[in-house]
């Protein structure tokens, strides 16, 4: 577990890293408060290997970790994967950038916006999932708390575009670090498989 959670650890660093000096390997203008990191690490723009790194890291360390963890805890397992792998792919598939001189990839342009909003999606049923489980009370009230925060978060970049670094950073923060606290100190109801609940049946 320690191997795992290690792991997660090092990819958060990272990636919360590489979120707040993204821009000073780019050689553009954008800025850590108005330019998402899908922007800085679009096609064609300087230094976004570093930013898509980060992402595909963090992908793979969420699901490594989430499935040690909830490996008998199906839907927020199945919730866990789509959403770490909805994640993983906006690493592969880039936004198009802003130089019209240069001919981008729009159909890689395209899926990144589609599995950016799955990943969304997905995180949001992977809090409700750990939410309808057998946590307790304070941690059911930590959970609600991140999914009220990730939902405003979301409604507010698309509000106030010019401010939607600074909401993206900030969602990426809460969300992945609740994460790795939620799988670390929750105590999911141990599943003890079909065989033994029968077992026990009969000795009954």
């Amino acid at each position: 577990m320690r191997l795992y959670a290690s792991i997660y650890v090092l990819a958060y660093i990272l990636l919360i890293t590489v979120a707040l000096t993204a821009t000073l390997f780019s050689d553009t203008n954008m800025t850590l408060i108005g330019n998402s990191l899908s922007e800085l690490g679009a096609q064609q723009t300087s230094g976004n290997w570093i930013i898509n790194i980060s992402f595909a890291a963090m992908s793979l360390a969420t699901l490594i970790y989430g499935s040690y963890i909830l490996k008998r805890h199906w839907i927020p397992f199945i919730a866990l994967y789509f959403f770490g792998i909805s994640f993983g792919m906006t690493a592969i598939y880039q936004l198009a950038g802003s130089n019209s001189l240069i001919h981008y990839n729009y159909t890689y342009d395209a899926l990144h916006s589609l599995f950016s909003v799955l990943s969304g999606f997905g995180f949001i049923v992977l809090c409700l999932s750990i939410f309808t489980k057998n946590i307790g009370k304070t941690p059911k009230i930590q959970t609600a708390l991140v999914l009220g925060l990730t939902i405003v978060l979301s409604i507010l970049q698309f509000s106030f575009p010019e401010y939607i670094g600074l909401f993206q950073r900030l969602m990426f923060l809460i969300c992945f670090g609740w994460l790795f606290y939620a799988l670390t100190s929750y105590k999911f109801e141990k599943i003890e498989p079909q065989y033994f609940n029968k077992k026990k049946k009969y000795q009954n």
